[in-house]
């Protein structure tokens, strides 16, 4: 079998260089099927914003993973207006990305023993018209408007790990 492996593959001699070529080349051919978790990454505050009081505030950022993730399938396209409306984005967001959330909280409050926090969401809507002429099942049949808006929660102060539950069930 070893042998196999280094008649088909030019990189290959021995050594552990080439056996980790070996490998990454079997792992980019294996397709990745599950989608991540929501993950957080914290930002530095905008240095063209000079306020004194924005150096202590602390952001955090995190993009919701596609619908392809069943934790995440609620985050789709709503064709009707009644439908989309009732659907409760919100909550499902929070809920699913929860522990993510969670994490961020407790490592805030590691840092700075009491925080004052609120969760905003950046969401993009896209509005499709109709052009009136063409098959209406295809999307290029249709114009498109984007519209970036932001959602924010309710403030809360959290003294305590305590206090985050309570605080996510309350903001949206």
């Amino acid at each position: 079998m070893q042998d196999e492996i280094q008649e088909d593959d030019l990189e290959a001699g021995p050594g552990p260089t080439t056996q980790a070529h070996r490998e990454m080349q079997r792992n980019e051919q294996t397709p990745i099927t599950q989608e991540t978790d929501i993950i957080f990454v914290e930002r530095n505050h905008d240095p063209a914003r000079q306020h004194n009081n924005l150096r202590n505030i602390t952001v955090w950022e995190g993009k919701v993973p596609s619908s392809n993730n069943p934790k995440y399938a609620f985050n789709k396209q709503q064709a009707e207006q009644t439908k989309y409306a009732d659907a409760p984005y919100m909550p499902q967001l929070i809920e699913a990305s929860r522990e993510a959330i969670t994490g961020v909280l407790q490592e805030e409050l590691r840092r700075k023993d009491q925080i004052k926090t609120a969760l905003v969401v950046n969401a993009t809507y896209v509005n499709y018209k109709y052009k009136g002429k063409g098959d209406p099942t295809d999307k290029a049949n249709y114009e498109t408007k984007e519209l970036n808006t932001y959602h924010r929660g309710k403030m809360g102060v959290l003294l305590s790990e305590k206090d985050i539950d309570k605080h996510l069930a309350k903001t949206y």
